[in-house]
């Protein structure tokens, strides 16, 4: 699987990691007004200028960077078919389940707005 084949991140989880810190250089990034674009040459943290990792660069920041502990599991439902959700481990360690459906990348996606929405409450704290 090459990096063409992953998901980027949206403009608005891209403003979102921006604002919690994201700060590691990307190829590709967004303008203000949502039009794609990729670096050439300049500074990637510029006002009106998100960088769009990859979904999965993302969750391995919220990783490593943040601290938080999630995983993406699998349950086989016969007949050839798998539902793919999640579990974010949470404070008094209260597991948080969410989200199942047939698509990786859609769970994918799913985690990493909740995890944004953890992340942003915890700085508002």
């Amino acid at each position: 699987m090459s990096t063409k084949d992953l998901q980027l991140v949206n403009l608005e989880q891209a403003k979102r990691l921006k604002e919690l810190g994201f700060d590691l250089e990307t190829i590709e990034f967004y303008h203000e007004d949502g039009t794609a674009d990729m670096w050439i040459f300049g500074d990637h943290n510029a006002a009106g200028k998100y960088s769009a990792p990859t979904v999965a660069l993302a969750l391995k920041y919220i990783r490593d960077e943040k601290g938080k502990i999630f995983t993406i599991k699998w349950d086989y439902l016969g007949g050839g078919d798998y539902n793919y959700y999640y579990i974010i481990e949470y404070k008094n360690n209260i597991p948080i389940v969410g989200f199942s459906t047939k698509c990786y990348y859609v769970v994918e996606n799913q985690l990493l707005d909740r995890l944004l929405s953890i992340l942003e409450k915890e700085k508002e704290q």
